[in-house]
């Protein structure tokens, strides 16, 4: 790979790599957890630890899908014993969903399990490029940090 990239070009190419990406782990959480959860359940569990006072509508907006896809996914979530809805103080209108201890112990275990699997994958690489990668990421990092910050200021208060 001598050839130099643009933005363009990586673009592009994340494009193609990305989706494959995405099945691969999609096919082996299915073979890990037995079809327990999906990783589209496993990201919102994830996403719910990580940010207070969701409701299945906040979830759908972050995740990108629609309120009835979301409002499947947590119910399966809510089936499985890993979160529950509470009535919200301020508008008894609203479920705020919250994560249960026996949700909290899942999402890690099954977090373990990928990372142990994406790690296994991951041994085919070179010293370089897994170094190139460690490079990479902090980038990838650093702007999906710049979106987020975007993304809240852009998003009205509950409060």
């Amino acid at each position: 790979m001598d050839e130099t990239w643009d933005a363009q070009t990586l673009a592009k190419r994340m494009l193609e790599v990305m989706p494959k990406l995405s099945r691969l782990m999609a096919l082996r959480m299915n073979t890990l957890t037995e079809k327990e959860a999906t990783l589209m359940q496993m990201g919102a569990l994830h996403m719910l630890i990580n940010n207070n006072r969701m409701t299945t509508s906040d979830l759908a907006k972050k995740r990108q899908v629609s309120l009835q896809a979301a409002s499947t996914f947590v119910q399966g979530l809510v089936d499985r014993g890993w979160v529950v809805r509470v009535d919200d103080p301020n508008d008894r209108r609203r479920s705020i969903l919250e994560v249960t201890p026996e949700g909290r112990i899942r999402e890690a275990e099954l977090r373990d399990l990928m990372t142990s699997y994406m790690a296994d994958a991951l041994t085919s690489l070179s010293q370089e490029e897994i170094d190139a990668a460690k490079i990479f990421l902090a980038g990838l990092n650093r702007l999906t940090e710049q979106y987020d910050s975007f993304e809240e200021a852009a998003t009205p208060s509950d409060t």
